[in-house]
């Protein structure tokens, strides 16, 4: 079976995926070989450049993974850069550097082609997911979401898209405009209500009666992780796991009272999203609320798995 091994560079993390896959076979034929994720805060940006601190952290990561790569011996190496890499004045020095230090040519994919792709990874990998879907990514600089027309992604390469939006709004930006603030909470608040008309207007004229929501991300993998009180990441438990609006606002209550050291040591919320995960919750419940649902489905699947289905077809 064909080797695969997909790069997200997103603007809070750096995801590695290294699967083979059957197309013939669908979701059967994926087998996850290894992941890998470094964070390194592209998003972070001063006066709009990625500071020289987060390009270092890259290099590094993907060093790391050219290396790792290299044991795996993958047919195709697709490499791909979100918010950050659409944004940041400077992104052009970093992935010079990164090809010139790796090989690696990572390509700046534009909102549209994040949607579809991430869309594309999330309906291979939950099988019974309704057509009436919205599937939700939310980003350390962006946040897209993706209505389902049909569930004919695996055969189209995503023409079964019925609408698709892109939100300049992330964890990293909001964590940015929060971190120091006095009353932080209030600011945040003042953003979410912000990001809430923005999406209201975004999706007013979607068919949304007994609209299921998905989403995937890291936030989305955090929040699933907390709710499980996991000791560390697990895919298998993770995806598929639903939480409903209820428990989310539970865990927001309880979690925004902790300083942040405090927060680094909750079970289930990895040390290095102790800061990220209120503007992520926050963000989650928000969408919930505009559209009235009571439960998300975790998605631990989404964009680096449609780099690689997207590939073994090219």
């Amino acid at each position: 079976m064909p080797r695969y091994a997909a790069i997200d560079a997103g603007s809070n993390a750096i995801r590695m995926l290294i699967g083979d896959f059957d197309p013939e076979k669908g979701r059967a034929g994926f087998k996850r070989v290894l992941y890998e994720r470094r964070t390194t805060r592209l998003g972070a940006m001063e006066a709009g450049r990625v500071s020289r601190k987060s390009m270092d952290a890259t290099l590094h990561a993907f060093k790391e993974y050219c290396r790792i790569i290299s044991l795996h011996e993958p047919a195709l190496i697709k490499a791909v850069g979100t918010s950050a890499i659409r944004e940041a004045l400077n992104s052009k020095d970093l992935l010079r550097e990164v090809f010139y230090e790796t090989g690696i040519r990572v390509e700046p994919i534009s909102p549209e082609r994040e949607a579809n792709l991430t869309a594309l990874g999330v309906a291979c990998f939950l099988p019974t997911l309704p057509p009436s879907s919205l599937i939700l990514d939310i980003g350390g600089g962006s946040t897209e979401w993706v209505l389902l027309k049909e569930k004919t992604l695996l055969n189209d390469r995503g023409t079964g898209l019925a609408r698709w939006g892109s939100i300049p709004v992330g964890v990293v930006k909001l964590w940015d405009r929060i971190k120091g603030a006095a009353d932080w909470e209030g600011v945040l608040r003042g953003e979410l209500s912000l990001f809430s008309s923005a999406l209201k207007e975004a999706v007013s004229s979607l068919p949304v009666d007994a609209l299921s929501l998905v989403e995937t991300g890291g936030t989305a993998s955090t929040i699933a992780m907390m709710d499980l009180e996991l000791d560390g990441y697990e895919h298998e438990r993770i995806h598929g796991h639903s939480v409903s609006l209820e428990k989310l606002r539970d865990i927001y209550g309880r979690i925004k009272k902790l300083p942040l050291p405090e927060r680094k040591r909750l079970r289930g919320l990895p040390p290095d999203r102790a800061d990220l995960i209120m503007p992520g919750i926050g963000l989650t419940i928000i969408i919930m609320e505009v559209f009235g649902v009571n439960r998300i489905t975790v998605s631990d699947a989404g964009l680096p798995e449609g780099i690689i289905i997207d590939v073994s077809r090219a």
